[in-house]
């Protein structure tokens, strides 16, 4: 849910806990630092980069829910890219929430809620950025598996954090660091059957714009010369996680080339 800019200077412009739903409202409500940092493009071009990556069946009638969902920005990318799919977003801020209703009717059925108060199964679940905000993420993924037939995560890579390799700064956004094996437990608890992962590049939302990338590649010569630390773009991980169990209905529930 926030980028890198977001990431740093967030934490000191609210009273309120970091990452309770208080604090996402003051960044979510007009003129707040959501909107002021980019979070909306930011939104916008993760939903892009999982649309190139990932493959999902583009007439397929599915059902899909975007966990966190925010100002609805990757609604708006998913219903262009599948106009027959069937949307749902769902996010803690109220703020958030009563926005997505005003500005995207018709878009998709919105509502107030956290990872325990799903109710319903959906063919896809779309968590991006979100994850790596709690410290209990392995359960939160239990929830979320529970209450899909596909599972779509989206997460910073090896993001080095505050206060040590697994963050756990009280006023940081972003406690979990993950790499490809951070969702293994689910294979080993007999949970999920798959779990793929690919390593992207989000430029201009995580990561640098070819700009930024030509010139820090050579910052980076020079640095190699002086025998300095080289810098590494930030990157993003995508995870594809599809349930052990299986569902006999027959719904379009889209799937990876090589399960059609």
């Amino acid at each position: 849910m926030s980028d890198q800019s977001q990431t740093r200077s967030s934490a000191q412009e609210s009273t309120a806990p970091v990452n309770s739903a208080p604090w996402w409202d003051e960044r979510f409500a007009p003129g707040g630092t959501w909107e002021t940092s980019g979070g909306r493009q930011q939104t916008r071009l993760f939903a892009e980069a999982l649309c190139r990556h990932i493959d999902l069946q583009p007439g397929g009638a599915f059902t899909l829910c975007d966990v966190g969902c925010a100002l609805g920005e990757a609604l708006k990318v998913l219903k262009r890219k599948f106009p027959q799919a069937i949307l749902f977003g769902i996010d803690f801020s109220s703020t958030a929430i009563s926005r997505c209703k005003a500005e995207n009717p018709g878009l998709a059925e919105f509502s107030v809620g956290s990872f325990e108060s799903l109710s319903r199964q959906f063919d896809v679940i779309y968590a991006s950025n979100i994850l790596e905000h709690f410290l209990d993420y392995e359960e939160k993924t239990r929830v979320l598996l529970a209450h899909c037939q596909r599972l779509l995560v989206m997460v910073p890579f090896r993001e080095p954090l505050a206060g040590g390799s697994n963050g756990r700064s009280p006023g940081s956004q972003h406690q979990v660091s993950f790499t490809q094996r951070s969702f293994e437990f689910l294979i080993a608890e007999g949970l999920a059957r798959c779990v793929d992962s690919k390593v992207v590049s989000c430029p201009g939302a995580w990561g640098w714009t070819w700009k930024q990338k030509l010139k820090e590649e050579a910052k980076n010569l020079v640095r190699a010369l002086l025998g300095r630390p080289t810098a590494d773009e930030s990157l993003q991980i995508i995870f594809d996680i599809s349930p052990a169990r299986t569902d006999g209905g027959d719904r379009a529930v889209p799937m990876r080339p090589s399960e059609e």
